[in-house]
């Protein structure tokens, strides 16, 4: 399975790819006039292991102590250690149920990405909810493969298709652009890709079982 979707769907309408994916209810997709007001400057940081910060350290420090921006993170309590002393601006949540999930991302102006994981929900999620998601690119070095298909960003999916100005892709080795990334006007509302719809969800569904499952009996008989 593919994680994110490509244009693999020929003139006849057979699909060729294996992306499944998900789909979000429209319901949760922020809308300014729904009562939550975004925090000005507020930044959830995206990433649930230790790792992810420690790999960027330097630039979550400048985060932090920059006047007008405010770092929340969802990192358990048990793998904060010594990174609470190293980051201790940063407003810890912990880790938060699904409603409180959803408020959380109401709340915030941007989701800054830390490289890893590559892709996922979270992203999508950043755009549906109304926030920014600050991308971060790879280098060379760095480039991620996934089934064959190389990476140059954190969420290439949204870069390509959603893109500015509710996706900001950014190099993390110039720190200051970082900065000046989330310095910019927050959005009033969100938008759900068209992707990760329900009816676009059931139409991949329909077509997997059309396209492989009836392949594979085609084959049986033959």
């Amino acid at each position: 399975m593919t994680a994110y979707p490509a244009p693999k769907v020929d003139v006849i309408g057979t699909y060729h790819g294996s992306f499944l994916g998900f789909f979000l209810d429209p319901s949760a997709v922020y809308h300014s006039s729904g009562g939550v007001q975004k925090v000005k400057g507020s930044v959830l940081i995206w990433g649930k292991s230790l790792e992810y910060y420690q790999n960027n350290l330097q630039l979550l420090q400048t985060l932090s102590a920059t006047p007008g921006i405010t770092l929340k993170s969802t990192l358990p309590e048990s793998k904060r250690g010594r990174l609470a002393a190293s980051l201790p601006n940063i407003e810890y949540l912990g880790h938060l149920a699904p409603d409180a999930w959803r408020s959380a991302m109401h709340s915030v102006e941007f989701v800054l990405g830390l490289k890893d994981p590559l892709l996922g929900p979270t992203g999508v999620e950043a755009v549906a909810y109304g926030a920014i998601l600050v991308n971060p690119t790879y280098t060379q070095q760095e480039v991620r493969q996934d089934r064959g298909r190389g990476h140059d960003s954190q969420h290439g999916y949204l870069k390509d298709y959603v893109g500015d100005p509710r996706v900001c892709t950014v190099d993390y080795a110039q720190v200051q652009t970082v900065v000046g990334c989330i310095a910019r006007d927050g959005l009033a509302d969100g938008v759900l890709p068209v992707d990760f719809t329900k009816a676009a969800y059931e139409d991949r569904v329909r077509a997997l079982f059309r396209d492989v499952v009836g392949g594979a009996v085609l084959r049986q008989k033959s």
